[in-house]
């Protein structure tokens, strides 16, 4: 029975599939194959296909890496949706990316953490900014990168 089990776990998954295309704004090429999709589409198709799996714990490496600025942005917002109900290790640079979706963070340098915390502990940790995120600006209170 198995097969069965299988056959209804497929037809579930389905349902599930027609509105994810449309959150992800790919129902209009949902013939195409993956290779025929521009890299940020690739990349949402990637979200899109998280969604359905059911892991519960997800390890991203630098999911955004040639992804424009708006296109980023529309990968964060995508990438709000799937982080419900699920563990996500994510290794990045992009730390303005970091501080818009991580719940906790841990810094590393020279293979070694630093900093554990929010992203306003992480902004305000003396070690990060000298480490990895630059100089304080006073004027703004906020980080500059230095890259």
């Amino acid at each position: 029975y198995s097969w069965i089990k299988s056959i209804v776990q497929q037809q579930a998954a389905q349902q599930q599939i027609k509105p994810l295309l449309k959150e992800f704004d790919l129902l209009e090429q949902q013939d195409a194959y993956p290779h025929q999709l521009s890299y940020a589409r690739q990349r949402a198709l990637d979200l899109a296909m998280l969604c359905v799996g059911q892991a519960s714990v997800l390890l991203l490496d630098e999911p955004t890496a040639g992804l424009s600025q708006s296109e980023t942005q529309a990968w964060i917002h995508n990438f709000k949706r799937l982080q419900q109900n699920k563990t996500v290790l994510l290794v990045e640079h992009d730390m303005d990316l970091v501080f818009a979706v991580a719940d906790r963070i841990a810094v590393l340098d020279q293979g070694q953490i630093i900093a554990i915390g929010s992203a306003s502990e992480i902004q305000a940790n003396e070690k990060v900014q000298q480490a990895y995120l630059g100089q304080l600006m006073p004027s703004a209170g906020l980080l500059a990168g230095a890259e």
